[in-house]
């Protein structure tokens, strides 16, 4: 039903509403996504995704990871509001949480410079041993 369901129309629809700016959905931006459709089983893996959404899969509470965390978000995303970044950062100890301005949920493509420069300076922070 899924690999029925999901024509190339509707699939566009569905990655552009994932950016503050649906035009940013541009046909060889969706072109590469919809390859992953040809991945045997990968509606299975769409299903599970959807069956399982809310649930923590992790074998841990998030709370028992001790290593220098970055929660990078975009500061619009339609699919997942901010405040669940925020909910990750007080989740982890120690964790930071970087907004990308002007970006929905995949900052890295629609401001790419701005979220490599979040990485950089997390990283810039980290201690070298």
């Amino acid at each position: 039903v899924i690999r029925h369901a999901l024509d190339p129309e509707r699939f566009r629809g569905i990655l552009a509403s994932a950016y503050r700016d649906p035009a940013f959905a541009t046909t060889p931006l969706v072109d590469g996504y919809a390859a992953a459709t040809k991945t045997p089983d990968w509606d299975l893996a769409l299903l599970a995704v959807i069956r399982d959404q809310g649930e923590n899969a992790l074998p841990a509470p998030l709370a028992s990871l001790r290593v220098p965390t970055a929660v990078i978000w975009g500061a619009d995303d339609p699919w997942i509001p901010f405040v669940r970044g925020e909910g990750l950062r007080d989740a982890i100890p120690g964790a930071t949480l970087v907004s990308i301005p002007r970006t929905g949920h995949l900052p890295f493509e629609e401001d790419p410079a701005a979220f490599v420069a979040a990485l950089a300076g997390f990283l810039a922070g980290l201690p070298a041993d």
